[in-house]
Order: C-alpha cells, then structure tokens, then sequence
C-alpha cells in the first residue's frame, strides 16, 4: 500500500489552503503578525500508540542544534465505555497527530485510527521531500478523507465516521501545524497560552457571530457538533499555519476531552506550576476531575537547545 503514496502525493494539489492565526497576505506571501514561534517532534518507534490513563515519555530527540522531548497521555474518561481518540509521534517523520473519532464507538475508532496511519503513510513516504510541506499535509487531509469517506460507504455499520485531526510536521527548521475540527494546538510561553487553532464547531461559529458568550458556550449542548472533519464528506479542508522553530517554546495537543472541561486559563496554571513531565497528567487529572465527560488525549511538547 505504501507504494501507491507516490501517485496520491502527485494528484493536483490546490493552493486554496485555508489559514488561521495571526498571518496577513501580501504580495510576497504570509506575514506572521504574532509572537514569535515554537517547535515540534517527538517519539516513538511504534506508528500508533492507543493508551488508557498511561503515560508515555519520548526520549530527548536531536535536531540541528535543538533538542525536544514529549509526554503523551490519553484516557477514555469518566463517561464513555471506550476510547475513540488515537494519536501518533513519528520522531523520524517530523510529525505528531491527535485524532478525535465521531460516529458511533465502532466508527469513531475506525476514524481516528485510518486518519492518523494515513497521514502518517504520507508524510514519512520517500517522495513527499519532492513536494512543499503545505502539499504534503493537504495530501495527508486528503488521503486521509478519501479512505475514510470509502470505507464508510463500504460498510454499512461504518456510515457517518469522521474524524478531528490536528498535527504538527517539522521541515526545515519550521513547523506546520494543520487542523481540521475541535482538536486544539496550544503554544505554551511562560506564563502565557495561547490557543493557535480555530475550532471548526457550531458553537465557535455562534461565538464568532456573537450569539453566544464563550462561558456560555461552554455549557451548551451542542459544544461537541463540529462543522469540519475528516472522512465525513467527499472534500476537506485544513487550516495550515507555518512557525519558525523557537528555543523553549512548549506545544500542547489535545482533543476535546480536555480543552471542554479546562479552560484556557487553568491549562496556563497547571503548566505554570508542574513541572514539564508532569504537566500532561496533572492537565488530564483536571478534566476527569472537571467530569471526564469525553476520551481525554494530551501531548506535551518542549524544544530545546
């Protein structure tokens, strides 16, 4: 299978990407409007790792003159009978990846699982250095969408999956970071956070219409009905951002489980007073803490010289 990722990578790839964050275009391209930017990588041989309230540390990983290191953890929760997030760290690849599943506990495993493999597939095969890095995580969307959206039409007890997939993918001493649904990427910057992807939800589009408030937000019944996923219809499209690699910036990935029960300002708490390698359970104890209404997945990610 992998030997067809050749021809998918050289499909017409558009440039109708769709950006976020603090970038304004001109004539020479993207200007980046916010405060300077962090890192990105991780490890672990294994392509995907499903955990229940384990914590995983990959080890310090060298990068030119920069070194990272990560702490993943993931949880079904207080409420749900399974886990239908899945996550991957590919330190030779240069990408890491939170899926959140939706479409029943069989569809939604099925989802997030196929994206995370996919993208994967992508963006360590051979030929995507042939290509720019906003290619090759269009494509990885695409593929992703594209299996996903097949086999959900292939069988019945599948129909209706998708997925929310967020990731980070190193190139060149840059990051991209690509999204689609609720999944967040966070830049930590003591004593700062800062959420750098927009929800594709119906509530934050409520929020941005000014219908509702973000703390009433947070309590409606509709906080989990996202407005983009991967493998629910025939297309997609990410947001990418690009972030030149700065030294001790940290990056939080996360799903729902978390960012729904925590608020921005309490994940700036916990990692303002744990240490590095304790902040991804402490962040995850606080949701289940908070109720543990959904699956919980954290990644913690540090760069450093």
């Amino acid at each position: 299978m992998i030997d067809t990722c050749g021809s998918y990578l050289q499909r017409q790839v558009t440039t109708d990407q769709r950006f976020v964050g603090a970038y304004q275009r001109n004539s020479s391209g993207l200007v980046d409007l916010s405060p300077a930017l962090p890192v990105k990588i991780f490890s672990i041989n294994n392509p995907i790792i499903r955990l229940r309230s384990l914590t995983r540390l990959h080890p310090r990983h060298k990068m030119e003159d920069m070194h990272f290191q990560s702490w993943s953890l993931s949880d079904k929760g207080l409420k749900r009978h399974g886990n239908q997030d899945s996550f991957m760290v590919d330190e030779r690849a240069g990408v890491f990846i939170v899926a959140d599943g939706v479409g029943g506990h069989m569809g939604g495993e099925v989802a997030s699982a196929l994206a995370v493999e996919t993208a994967r597939e992508v963006i360590a095969h051979p030929k995507a250095n042939m290509f720019t890095p906003k290619e090759v995580l269009m494509q990885a969307y695409r593929e992703s969408n594209f299996r996903i959206f097949q086999r959900a039409h292939q069988e019945a007890k599948l129909s209706g999956m998708g997925t929310t997939m967020v990731m980070a993918y190193v190139r060149a001493s840059r990051l991209y970071i690509a999204n689609v649904g609720d999944s967040r990427c966070y830049l930590y910057r003591k004593p700062y956070v800062w959420q750098l992807t927009e929800d594709h939800s119906l509530v934050n589009e409520q929020i941005r219409m000014g219908i509702l408030s973000e703390e009433v937000a947070r309590k409606t019944i509709a906080k989990n009905v996202i407005t983009r996923s991967v493998g629910f219809e025939p297309e997609v499209f990410p947001d990418i951002i690009e972030r030149e690699i700065t030294v001790n910036d940290t990056y939080i990935l996360c799903s729902d489980g978390l960012s729904g029960m925590i608020t921005d300002q309490r994940i700036a708490q916990i990692l303002n007073e744990a240490a590095l390698e304790k902040a991804a359970p402490q962040l995850l104890q606080q949701a289940l803490t908070n109720g543990g209404d959904d699956n919980v997945t954290v990644l913690v990610l540090n760069f450093q010289e």
